[in-house]
């Protein structure tokens, strides 16, 4: 996974995520892992439903929220912020 995420390629690493968590289904750190893979390949549906496997939707919108901030997606990650709070 380190290696697609040097190098960018978001569905090589969604790819080994999910080969991942083939072998450990129950394994919080490839899923959380894959959630955020998901995001950076602008999956964000599958990244928040990965994420909510995991973890309560207001942590999984907060998560994807700092995502987004962090790409520079100010307003869409404000919006996951507020819905966060909800």
């Amino acid at each position: 996974v380190k290696l697609h995420v040097t190098f960018q390629d978001w569905e090589a690493a969604c790819k080994a995520c999910e080969a991942a968590l083939a072998l450990d289904p129950e394994n919080r750190t490839y899923t959380k892992s894959l959630g955020y893979c998901q995001a950076r390949a602008n999956r964000w549906d599958d990244a928040f439903d990965t994420l909510l496997k995991m973890m309560p939707e207001s942590d999984a919108r907060t998560f994807l929220g700092r995502t987004l901030t962090d790409l520079g997606e100010h307003a869409k990650g404000q919006q996951q912020f507020q819905l966060a709070v909800r």
